[in-house]
């Protein structure tokens, strides 16, 4: 008897890894006031430990309390950074429009799931750029309760790909990287590996490459 073949998983990030558009994106090219306010949302929006990030991170802290949190502890405007928050997001795009290409070769052969950490407003990014056209399923921190350096809690409805070696992941972050490897999947690490492109190559070779189970 022939067993039918179950497609491996591929687990791409999206800041970072397709999208090179943070938060407040737009201030980077904006005034030096700007520049300088991004600098320091950025400063305190990565410092370690940050209970704040990870609250809205796991869906515990809506992304408007986010940025009142934020403009509170900056002393700024609310409202402006409020607005800019929301804006940002309705341009927020992949990095290249090249990968788009990249990510439906490598359906044919793997199951691809955009993996991301971030808050309820991605849900946005979602709709408007029609994501869920593009890929086989979307996990986001909020919606599962964990970020993703917490593999099984983030990764709970895969864990058979786990087991079976059949897990490849796509991401800039070192520390998630670590944890997805530590539980037994197969990593990338953009910048370190190559570009996000090389990493779909990549990712390519590895599902073609997966037996049957």
């Amino acid at each position: 008897m022939t067993l039918p073949r179950t497609k491996p998983v591929v687990f791409v990030d999206w800041y970072g890894t397709l999208s090179d558009q943070f938060l407040w994106h737009s201030f980077k090219e904006g005034s030096p006031k700007e520049r300088h306010v991004r600098e320091e949302i950025m400063r305190l929006f990565f410092k370690k430990p940050n209970e704040i990030r990870e609250a809205w991170q796991r869906g515990e802290m809506t992304s408007e309390a986010l940025v009142d949190d934020i403009a509170k502890t900056l002393q700024e405007d609310h409202r402006l950074l409020w607005y800019r928050f929301e804006d940002d997001l309705k341009t927020t795009r992949f990095s290249d429009v090249g990968l788009l290409d990249a990510l439906h070769a490598l359906r044919t052969y793997a199951c691809v799931v955009l993996a991301t950490d971030s808050g309820d407003s991605f849900h946005g990014i979602v709709e408007r750029l029609r994501l869920r056209e593009m890929f086989d399923d979307i996990l986001t921190s909020a919606d599962r309760g964990a970020t993703k350096q917490d593999v099984r809690a983030f990764f709970a409805n895969y864990q058979e790909p786990f087991e079976h070696g059949h897990a490849f992941l796509i991401d800039d972050k070192s520390s998630v990287c670590d944890a997805f490897s530590r539980a037994g999947g197969s990593v990338f690490l953009v910048g370190r590996d190559g570009s996000t492109r090389q990493g779909l190559s990549e990712a390519l070779k590895w599902a073609r490459a997966q037996p049957y189970v």
